[in-house]
């Protein structure tokens, strides 16, 4: 990574995001079909429908439908992050799609999430005051950073965990962060695989990645049951859920 980049700069050199391939006019065939025309790769010999979508067959270069701009992930930074804490049974479970907010003053101190990827964790938390907000995002989360941008990037570390190389949900957060001045304190992203990240609000501690520690041997019978019950929620567009926290 390049030391005169900021650790957002650099996340966002190398986490491009993948474009399709365009192909050359000499490589495609029109011909018709169904009263109208279709498209033909003389490459693979693969056919469109009426959408004129070729579908590409054999291993065509042109049926990798993406092709990745700079080196394969995962991308990890860790800006002096603790990474020692461990996570009681009971502690603040927040499902797909849904982010939780805690302090100092809350039941407990610890907010985490699992099996994220190609969803995404965010994180962020306020030096002075202890606050954290932490959600689980994912492709066809709405308006998701509306509840982040209350925080002050001069005294809030971010955690970014999660994603893959078949979204551009990453990229797009680290986007909308840097342009409100936000920096990464700790990123662990594109590694193709679920993440798990918990938080300590009062000292910073994270758990990264400690799948017995951050799953359901952890989880609460209460978090269970929710966990069954937001499925079906999450087969449509929707804003983030907002959990509520005993204080």
């Amino acid at each position: 990574m390049d030391p005169n980049l900021s650790n957002i700069g650099n996340l966002l050199e190398v986490a491009k995001p993948i474009v399709p391939l365009s192909m050359l006019p000499s490589d495609v065939e029109v011909f018709d079909c169904y009263d109208t025309t279709c498209l033909k790769c003389k490459i693979c010999g693969g056919k469109s429908g009426t959408l004129q979508i070729i579908n590409h067959i054999n291993n065509c270069e042109y049926g990798l439908s993406r092709q990745k701009l700079g080196p394969s992930g995962p991308y990890i930074i860790n800006d002096g992050v603790d990474l020692s804490l461990t996570i009681p049974r009971g502690y603040i479970v927040v499902l797909q799609r849904e982010y939780g907010e805690i302090s100092k003053e809350s039941v407990t101190p610890i907010i985490g999430s699992f099996g994220a990827g190609p969803c995404v964790i965010l994180c962020m938390r306020d030096r002075t005051t202890t606050k954290t907000i932490l959600a689980h995002i994912d492709a066809i989360s709405e308006n998701y950073m509306d509840p982040f941008f209350k925080y002050d990037s001069q005294t809030t570390d971010v955690f970014i965990v999660g994603g893959d190389e078949s979204s551009d949900l990453v990229y797009e957060i680290l986007v909308k962060l840097h342009h409100r001045s936000f920096d990464i304190k700790l990123a662990h992203i594109v590694d193709n695989a679920g993440n798990n990240f918990a938080i300590n609000c009062i000292t910073g501690q994270v758990c990264l990645n400690d799948v017995e520690e951050l799953t359901r041997t952890s989880m609460s019978d209460d978090d269970i049951h929710r966990h069954k019950m937001n499925n079906f929620r999450l087969m449509f567009p929707g804003k983030l859920s907002k959990l509520v926290i005993k204080e």
